[in-house]
């Protein structure tokens, strides 16, 4: 099967071959699991996690090693199928944690600012079987009603305009300090982190529309080419380079 990645509402999908990439960090839940046998995720301390399946918190530097099909799932943290994943990642034993708190923003990890629970490699090995057509359903992409309601506020203004975060707390009426302070809450990473990936997410459909990576750059809010490669690599472990060929080929066959 050829390879995909496809972006969704909410949610975006990849199947195909790993690579063996560079630590990195999402500002996503993902959820990864082997086509045959199991999966490998290395964290920052070295350890390797293996199972069918796992789902890798918000936030953990973790790497794949190379594989030859796997297939990953990325949710928001906003829908409400994030909600069930951490839930999950709070909850289940024999995992590695990975720090105790999250990090300030778009600042390395402390291991001493991480929201309640913690952020832990968890096995999930009943959602090996999951496919692109169960995932869809189960995947909301409105916020989940248990947010603070200034938090939606003030992430839709984040995400509709251009605006700084100390704007978007204004005006959902919140100190910028305590928008933060939410948003690694109950969202379980930085506001400005959560910022970056919707960048992120923006530009891919660009480029999956046609655009080129310069003009895909700019429709995402990013500086320009350099810093979106930096982004990418910073999130996913990839380059635009890499991720182009996969966005066209996945729109010219649909979802």
């Amino acid at each position: 099967m050829a390879s995909r990645f496809f972006i969704g509402e909410g949610y975006a999908t990849y199947q195909g071959p790993s690579a063996d990439n560079s630590l990195h960090r999402h500002a996503a839940y993902q959820v990864t699991a082997a086509v045959e046998g199991e999966v490998a995720v290395v964290d920052e301390r070295g350890t390797c996690h293996r199972g069918p399946a796992l789902i890798i918190p918000p936030m953990v530097r973790h790497r794949m090693p190379g594989a030859p099909d796997v297939r990953i799932w990325f949710v928001e943290p906003q829908c409400s199928y994030a909600s069930v994943l951490r839930d999950r990642c709070t909850r289940f034993p024999g995992t590695t944690p990975i720090g105790s708190d999250l990090p300030p923003d778009d600042g390395p990890p402390t291991g001493s600012d991480l929201p309640p629970g913690g952020g832990v490699i968890t096995a999930a090995a009943d959602l090996h079987a999951l496919r692109e057509e169960d995932f869809r359903r189960v995947v909301e992409p409105r916020p989940f009603r248990a947010l603070d309601p200034r938090l939606v506020v003030a992430m839709e203004a984040l995400t509709s305009r251009n605006l700084l975060v100390a704007d978007a707390a204004a005006q959902a009426g919140l100190s910028p300090q305590r928008l933060r302070a939410l948003a690694r809450l109950q969202l379980g990473m930085p506001l400005a982190r959560w910022r970056i990936w919707r960048r992120l997410t923006r530009a891919a459909r660009a480029l999956a529309d046609g655009s080129s990576i310069a003009e895909a750059a700019l429709n995402g809010g990013f500086a320009d080419q350099a810093h979106f490669h930096r982004q990418l690599r910073d999130m996913l472990g990839l380059t635009p380079a890499t991720v182009l060929p996969l966005l066209r080929r996945s729109a010219a066959g649909g979802p």
